[in-house]
């Protein structure tokens, strides 16, 4: 008979149909940080695998040069250094003979255990080349002379036998006998063609020599820029100046 009104067991079994049925979350629902990426091992800071160094073209180290900003140099004289008194500077340092003439200033001093001279060359007042050749008297320990190398010249010090120039030719010919390099503009540092004949053979050259294994006998620093001499002699001043007199004789 109809009533109208649901039963109890009408109630249910609609109840039933209608619920939502809720399961537990999982491990996969709830959120998880992202995984933490191992730091690469400081033996390969670029990040490079073995088999991709094989294959990429990896950066290549720069190469040694010396510091515009911090050049070689002998008691404060650089190359392309104007100077007007070179012998009163090098007195300042303890030299005592010294022996001026155009284009080239040579003062010696000796002390208890060393001998030296110091040699600078010049085309009008601009220096372009500066040796200091030292002889130990009593035996120093090469290692204690480069301890201290290194720290006056920390970037010459670095290349290979202490010696840079532009020029490989020069390098070569040079490397192991650098006095030579400056000889005949020594010998003749008046002489215009001497001079365009250096810069011919070596457009620079910087190199730290030493003579002994274990004890030194001998040091010798040359520095040396043939640019001065190249911008006097396009500029045709000091000794590159063209005097006129001799032609002006000539009579045809």
């Amino acid at each position: 008979m109809a009533t109208g009104h649901l039963t109890s067991s009408q109630l249910e079994a609609l109840y039933a149909r209608t619920i939502k049925v809720r399961r537990p979350k999982t491990q996969i629902d709830q959120a998880q940080p992202s995984p933490v990426k191992p730091p690469l091992p400081q033996s390969n800071p670029g990040g490079y695998t073995e088999a991709e160094k094989a294959t990429a073209r990896l950066p290549k180290e720069s190469k040694l040069a010396l510091d515009p900003k911090n050049p070689p140099n002998i008691y404060g004289m650089v190359t392309g250094m104007r100077s007007d008194r070179t012998a009163d500077l090098l007195k300042t340092e303890g030299y005592e003979e010294c022996v001026e003439t155009t284009g080239l200033t040579i003062c010696e001093k000796t002390s208890k255990n060393l001998e030296e001279t110091v040699s600078v060359v010049k085309v009008g007042k601009v220096i372009y080349g500066i040796s200091r050749n030292v002889s130990f008297k009593t035996a120093a320990p090469r290692s204690a002379v480069l301890t201290k190398l290194a720290e006056a010249y920390p970037n010459l010090t670095r290349f290979k036998k202490m010696a840079t120039s532009t020029s490989k030719s020069c390098l070569e010919r040079y490397t192991g006998d650098a006095n030579s390099l400056l000889a005949t503009a020594e010998a003749n540092p008046s002489d215009p063609e001497t001079l365009l004949t250096l810069t011919e053979n070596c457009r620079n050259f910087y190199a730290i020599e030493l003579e002994g294994s274990r004890n030194l006998k001998s040091m010798s620093i040359v520095l040396y820029d043939g640019y001065p001499i190249q911008l006097a002699e396009e500029k045709q001043t000091g000794i590159f100046q063209t005097k006129s007199e001799a032609a002006d004789e000539l009579k045809f």
